[in-house]
């Protein structure tokens, strides 16, 4: 494999410019003080507004208030080209205007590398739609930061060559635009993707190996990713085999491990580079594997590793802790790739599709050996080796309707709501989600979902069990959904989420039945009956329970009857009787205290008191209701 870098400058750089340059940055290399640099220069902000001016098509951008010194042009150029990875256009020089004083940069100019800003623009509409569409592939947001490396890490390899055309070679738009660049353009396309789902992560580089590639952070420690050294190259029958061939020895290493053999891997400048001590994944299970390995569900879908490039016949999955074989064919598997919870497997020279039950039918063939294949947009890509000749070919399949990253039950606030999450993928804007919930049929369009991409159902407590059916709808194309709030509640309870949060779903289980109801201590019930018992002749109450509770007071009075509640109540006078009805009491007010006066005659008692006048089911059910209203009430706070 030949690493491409680009000498910290872009390849279209004349020989003065190259100077200019070289010597800027030696400047920085030699004069700059880290104490400075920790002490007030504000590089992040320059280079953010550095980026932001370019977006706008200028051709200047003031930088005093952040610090920089002039002896730092050269750097501040190649510190924003690596942070803001979505801008594929920086000028191959900047000049700049500085204050004698305090020799800071006042403001910096360029010579912008495009004529009509227009054509850029057009170029950066293709890069938000492919690099979108890259986020939505890699990542959901059930994955760990784990898995989001590594699904990033198979997404470029398996849709990326390596190939050095022009200047953009080295941004993440030709990757993620063309399929194709070199070291540099895959480690910033990485970057892009890291930064996309909030993973720290870093562009590093040698002079001596002119090679680059990526420092992560994962669990708190650092380790490195080089995505270009993984995608690699094979030769079968003296034709190379560019597609289907990722190796994985380079993802997630330590120093140790990844034992490049120079001492001059460097972020930029002198900016300290972390240690990457952690050998955790220094032997994890994906080492040894060649090809891509695709990600659905929770499990990992890949070809049993083999020393020969076509001598494996079967394709297993694993969690990272047990592995089974998911499907074994007659002939040997090349290479698979997914699509949506489809897998499609390339078996000598057929491709098949392959759904997570392991049933599978023929998709498509072709004369020759199909030795790599990736998906994009609606097009399925595979390489053919064909008499001792390598060409790709591609074939449509149907839309991936699978857009739908989840299903939860909201329960931050007093209203719970299934919140359905739901990805922006670009082909379905013409789209539709209906769903139907509790006999109700709602639909909305993909188009008018805002940028939360969220669908809020809400939901009551007596709703929990109930299944909501999601359909989402492309034209004559349906991909349906089944879930309800129990399902998630049930899933959520065996997970390490937050003590809150498992609070409050232990509590919602209980009250649907799942969980038995904890214990609730009742304090403040009290009733005295005075020997003139015939002013309050008699008191009963009865609870009504249906998601909210009713309670129903009944009581008999010769005299004049004074009713105290911090509850909603109703009073109606029939004779000498009394009737007090508190309406819809909620989980929140179970502990109201209510007061029946006559005379010197009193009655005091809570709701809570009055459950041990009811049958056992029915004191379950309300237990189980209080403990849902404390646990949700503690959680919003």
């Amino acid at each position: 494999m030949k690493y491409g870098f680009d000498k910290y400058i872009n390849k279209g750089l004349t020989k003065a410019l190259f100077l200019f340059v070289a010597v800027m940055l030696f400047s920085a290399l030699t004069s700059f003080s880290a104490d400075a640099q920790a002490l007030s220069a504000d590089y992040e902000g320059a280079s953010d507004a550095f980026a932001d001016a370019l977006r706008e098509g200028k051709s200047s951008v003031s930088v005093v208030e952040f610090n920089i010194p002039k002896d730092e042009a050269g750097f501040l150029l190649q510190f924003s080209q690596s942070h803001n990875t979505d801008v594929f256009w920086y000028p191959l020089s900047i000049s700049y205007n500085f204050s004698d004083e305090d020799n800071i940069i006042a403001e910096i100019e360029w010579e912008n590398v495009f004529e009509d800003f227009s054509q850029i623009e057009a170029m950066q509409k293709d890069f938000e739609k492919y690099a979108k569409e890259a986020v939505n592939v890699c990542f959901d947001r059930n994955m760990t930061d784990f898995e989001k490396i590594l699904s990033a890490h198979e997404y470029l390899t398996e849709f990326t060559t390596y190939t050095l055309t022009d200047d953009y070679s080295f941004t993440a738009y030709s990757v993620f635009v063309r399929g194709e660049g070199v070291c540099q353009g895959y480690s910033y396309a990485f970057k892009y993707l890291m930064d996309a789902v909030g993973i720290e992560c870093h562009y590093v580089s040698s002079n001596t190996l002119d090679h680059g590639w990526n420092i992560v952070k994962l669990d708190g420690e650092y380790y490195h990713v080089d995505v270009t050294g993984n995608d690699a190259v094979a030769k079968y029958n003296g034709v190379e085999i560019k597609h289907g061939r990722q190796k994985h020895t380079k993802l997630l290493c330590s120093d140790a491990a990844l034992n490049c053999g120079v001492d001059d891997v460097k972020i930029w400048s002198d900016i300290a580079l972390p240690e990457c001590k952690s050998t955790l994944y220094d032997n994890a299970f994906y080492k040894n594997i060649t090809g891509s390995m695709e990600f659905i569900d929770g499990f990992w879908y890949y070809i049993e590793p083999n020393e020969y490039i076509n001598g494996s016949r079967r394709v297993l999955k694993t969690d990272g802790e047990k592995t089974e074989v998911f499907l074994e064919m007659k002939k040997p598997v090349y290479a698979i790739s997914s699509h949506g919870k489809e897998i499609y497997c390339a078996v000598k020279d057929v491709v098949y599709k392959v759904d997570l039950d392991g049933k599978y039918k023929e998709f498509c063939s072709t004369v020759g050996e199909i030795f790599g294949c990736a998906i994009r947009e609606d097009e399925l890509y595979y390489g053919v080796y064909r008499k001792k000749s390598y060409a790709v070919c591609s074939v449509y399949i149907p839309k991936n309707l699978d857009c739908i990253e989840g299903v939860n039950l909201d329960v931050t606030s007093e209203t719970l709501a299934l919140n359905i999450y739901v990805k922006d993928f670009i082909e379905l804007k013409d789209g539709f989600i209906k769903y139907t919930f509790d006999g109700e049929k709602f639909s909305v369009s993909m188009k008018k979902i805002d940028e939360s991409r969220v669908i809020s159902v809400p939901v009551n407590l007596t709703q929990l069990d109930l299944e909501i059916e999601i359909t989402v709808v492309y034209g004559e194309e349906e991909k349906k959904y089944t879930t309800s709030a129990l399902k998630y509640l049930t899933a959520v309870s065996k997970t390490e989420a937050d003590s809150k949060t498992l609070n409050v779903v232990k509590a919602l289980l209980e009250y649907s039945g799942i969980n038995e109801p904890s214990e609730v201590t009742v304090s403040g019930y009290e009733t005295k009956i005075s020997d003139s018992s015939d002013e309050i002749s008699f008191i009963s109450a009865e609870l009504a329970f249906d998601g909210k509770v009713d309670v129903k007071l009944k009581f008999s009075v010769l005299g004049k009857v004074e009713f105290k509640s911090n509850g909603k109540i109703k009073v109606e006078k029939d004779g000498l009787y009394y009737t007090v009805t508190v309406l819809d009491i909620s989980a929140f007010d179970l502990e109201a205290k209510f007061k029946v006066i006559a005379k010197d005659v009193s009655v005091k008692f809570n709701v809570l008191g009055l459950i041990s006048n009811c049958d056992e089911e029915t004191k379950k059910e309300i237990l189980a209701f209080y403990n849902y209203g404390k646990a949700l009430s503690e959680y919003s706070k």
